[in-house]
């Protein structure tokens, strides 16, 4: 009788945090491992100028009026924070 009970007996499986057991990566290193692994898998053996990004001239060249007016628009912002506006 014991040997039917011992054949029906189901085994339970027990879901485990993976947080627990896998340490946090920092991201820069996550960041570099996964430009490693794209390097290592590209067909053709890609360099790491292939996978690096670059603005066009002419996008810097619109985006100078935004770097110009930066520290003004942190300016304001900082004075609206302090007077309770925002």
């Amino acid at each position: 009788a014991r040997q039917k009970e011992a054949e029906n007996v189901e085994t339970a499986v027990v879901a485990v945090n993976v947080d627990e057991l896998v340490p946090e990566v920092d991201p820069a290193l996550e960041i570099e491992l996964t430009r490693e692994i794209e390097l290592d898998s590209a067909p053709g053996g890609a360099s790491a100028d292939d996978l690096s990004f670059e603005l066009p001239k002419r996008v810097l060249g619109a985006c100078w009026p935004l770097i110009a007016m930066w520290p003004v628009l942190y300016a304001g912002y900082q004075i609206e924070s302090a007077l309770g506006i925002l």
